[in-house]
């Protein structure tokens, strides 16, 4: 058993490894053997924590989404203005990004997973959650009502970004100032009168 393991209990450094692996090969190409030899254990413990694979991915599932929300929660401070909120959401989903961040890439081949309906179902609630969160996040003075909705999908859209990108090493060669001057077009957008495009 490796070092990084031991500061964790035995259900977390479960959850962690199928994260981790999720990440790489999602749930359908992971197999509980690979599960179980990253965390260094045997089978039958995971057996003693979770009834089967199923609901292993189900806790991982739930597992990621709230380390995320986690992130998200610290990025939209409630003193914070909305450009600066904008600007440290989309650093965070930057750096994690660039870092190739386990738990955005588990959490997006989990929703994407073609064996598992059930977290596809899942998807949209969770989607739906997310903006709205957002949404509720940049309430306020400075923002109409009527715009929060266009908010919260432009700020989906560049988390979303982010995310892919990473995946695919594009944000490597990327500037740090990147999350900033994508915080201000996005802003700058919702200043326009209402009725342009």
């Amino acid at each position: 058993m490796g070092k990084k393991h031991k500061r964790f209990g035995t259900r977390e450094r479960i959850l962690r490894s199928a994260a981790r692996l999720y990440a790489l090969k999602g749930p359908d190409g992971t197999s509980v053997d690979e599960i179980m030899a990253d965390a260094g254990m045997t089978k039958p413990v995971l057996y003693y924590h979770f009834e089967n694979k199923d609901a292993l991915s189900r806790q991982v599932f739930e597992y990621v989404r709230l380390r995320i929300d986690a992130l998200e929660d610290r990025a939209l401070s409630p003193e914070k203005p909305p450009d600066k909120k904008l600007a440290a959401l989309f650093t965070c989903y930057f750096r994690l990004s660039r870092l190739g961040s386990h738990p955005l890439q588990a959490f997006k081949r989990m929703l994407l997973s073609p064996r598992n309906a059930e977290m596809r179902r899942d998807a949209a609630s969770v989607q739906r959650a997310h903006l709205e969160k957002l949404a509720a996040a940049f309430a306020g003075p400075g923002i109409a009502p009527e715009k929060l909705h266009d908010l919260a999908h432009m700020t989906s859209a560049v988390i979303n970004y982010f995310v892919t990108a990473g995946e695919f090493e594009l944000l490597a060669a990327s500037d740090k100032n990147l999350p900033a001057r994508m915080a201000l077009m996005v802003s700058a957008s919702l200043s326009k009168n209402p009725g342009s495009n």
